[in-house]
């Protein structure tokens, strides 16, 4: 059967890619090694058969040769009970498209997709995962991508597309800034929350300097916006590189941006959208941020938001403790925290040459909630996850921890059957990356499962590991499974494609570290892999 492409008449320009790409599953087959007279160095018996996949995948992608990023998003949305389920796809080859199931159940690109960016100065291309919800109230979500555009003078776009591929009224905008110096939409997603409390979405999204835009659904800048927080305490600007969350802390019906910034020292600010009324808090955490996300949630049931951080260890040379641009100081406290001066002074104590790894809990207001923090011994590479793991409406907070699993309660006591080891590691590895953990329901038991992906590059070697747990810790049968010659290039999201009533595995992979990209969906729901 003919499948359309999905990068159009862009396709043609690219025929070589495109045949490493469609070949793609016949190496995922099993048939023969995916790296080409490479022998297999899977040990027999040892990692379960992978599933086999959804019909209709792998969807093949081909792949710039420039410098661009290999990582891109995959973002479920739902179309309605006639339509199904359909999938945003952003790469930054340069295009976002929508993939919904043709008249047979097979996912092709929809009517007026892709979308690319040709018409920008080159090269033009998303950042960041898109953001997808209602903006115009028709009942049918939109898509809100950033698109970075140029070289040396880099511009940033704003996209809100329809589902049927046109632009929503108002639309493209152009991010632009007053200030000197390199600046960029940061590696963190769209963020769409509803920061005026009418039901409806505003559109946010974190800069690279330190700034978080926001624009109503027509296009328009908010007023007050952007929010900036200013340099920080060693003079310099810092990144956003972890996602924006978004939550009503204050229970007045609108959402607050919750911002944590990277780096060392790196600040937590909660940001109404009345930007007339100042932070709801401002916390300077202790120790180290990259891409740890926060996450809101009710965690032990009282009607009032917790907010979860987590951070990395931090080792290197004394340095001076230096105020704020704002005025503020950091001092060291009894328990060796980070804390604002209430005298507007810088602090005279020096910062350690060691500070922990942490997991905070906050109250909505910024105070430390009872039981926290808890100290990690390394952390992990992304946030915490919140899910319910008992089924007691209370969500755990599941935090990583080097090669542990943990799942706290609500005032910080491990939960039973945890922390987890992940067996079946790597036995050898020259790069290990490792997705956040996703919490989701694989088979509509109203029972979490967690999974992670987990790419692996050894002497020319490549190999993707998925990884399942059930809600107690124990392995979800099936569980890990391996694929020889793919590496993840997006989280994994779960989606019932075929509606079977079990969910689906969907990720963006590439072939090695430098082989075009394709879309596969593992059919969890099929006969022989096992049941959950």
């Amino acid at each position: 059967m003919h499948r359309a492409s999905p990068y159009g008449g862009a396709l043609r320009r690219r025929a070589p890619l495109l045949a490493a790409a469609l070949g793609i599953a016949a190496l995922l087959s099993g048939t023969q090694s995916p790296l080409a007279g490479g022998p297999s160095r899977r040990l027999p018996g040892r990692i379960p058969k992978s599933p086999p996949f959804v019909a209709g995948f792998p969807i093949p992608f081909p792949r710039p040769s420039d410098y661009r990023a290999r990582q891109g998003s995959v973002v479920p949305i739902d179309l309605g009970k006639e339509s199904g389920p359909g999938l945003v796809v952003s790469l930054s080859a340069g295009l976002v498209t929508l993939l919904r199931p043709d008249a047979t159940g097979v996912f092709q690109p929809a009517d007026g997709w892709p979308r690319t960016f040709e018409d920008r100065p080159q090269p033009a291309y998303p950042l960041g995962a898109p953001g997808v919800g209602d903006l115009d109230g028709d009942g049918i979500p939109e898509i809100v991508t950033c698109v970075v555009s140029g070289n040396l003078q880099r511009q940033n776009f704003l996209y809100a597309f329809h589902a049927d591929g046109s632009d929503l009224k108002g639309w493209p905008v152009e991010i632009l800034h007053d200030g000197e110096g390199y600046y960029s939409c940061s590696p963190a997603g769209v963020l769409l929350a509803d920061l005026d409390g009418d039901g409806r979405p505003e559109v946010v999204r974190g800069m690279n300097q330190g700034e978080v835009q926001a624009f109503s659904a027509d296009g328009l800048p908010l007023p007050g916006w952007p929010f900036q927080l200013g340099l920080d305490s060693f003079g310099r600007p810092r990144g956003l590189n972890a996602d924006l969350a978004a939550a009503d802390l204050d229970g007045d019906g609108a959402d607050e941006v919750i911002v944590t910034e990277s780096g060392f020292l790196p600040r937590l600010v909660a940001v109404p959208a009345d930007r007339h009324r100042p932070p709801v808090f401002l916390q300077i955490l202790p120790s180290l941020v990259e891409r740890q996300a926060p996450v809101v949630g009710d965690l032990n049931g009282d009607g009032h938001l917790e907010i979860v951080q987590s951070t990395l260890p931090f080792t290197g040379d004394m340095l001076p403790v230096l105020p704020y641009a704002d005025g503020r100081a950091t001092g060291r406290t009894g328990s060796g925290r980070s804390a604002p001066d209430s005298r507007g002074s810088a602090g005279t104590d020096p910062v350690p040459p060691f500070a922990a790894a942490e997991m905070i809990v906050l109250r909505a207001d910024g105070s430390p909630a009872a039981g926290w923090p808890r100290t990690l011994a390394s952390g992990g590479p992304w946030g915490a996850v919140l899910a319910d793991l008992d089924g007691d409406g209370h969500p755990e907070i599941l935090q990583q921890d080097g090669g542990l699993l943990y799942a706290f309660d609500a005032t910080g006591g491990v939960v039973s059957g945890f922390p987890q080891r992940l067996h079946r590691d790597f036995l050898r590895s020259q790069a290990i990356e490792e997705s956040p953990w996703l919490a989701t329901d694989l088979d509509g038991d109203r029972k979490m499962e967690l999974i992670q992906a987990r790419s692996d590059l050894y002497a020319g070697f490549s190999y993707l590991r998925l990884f399942g747990l059930r809600g107690t810790g124990q392995p979800v049968p099936g569980f890990p499974f391996e694929v020889e010659g793919l590496l993840a290039a997006s989280p994994p999201v779960a989606v019932d494609l075929n509606r079977d009533g079990v969910q689906d595995l969907v990720m963006l992979t590439t072939a090695g570290p430098s082989g075009p990209w394709s879309l596969v969906a593992w059919d969890l729901g099929a006969r022989g892999h096992g049941r959950l």
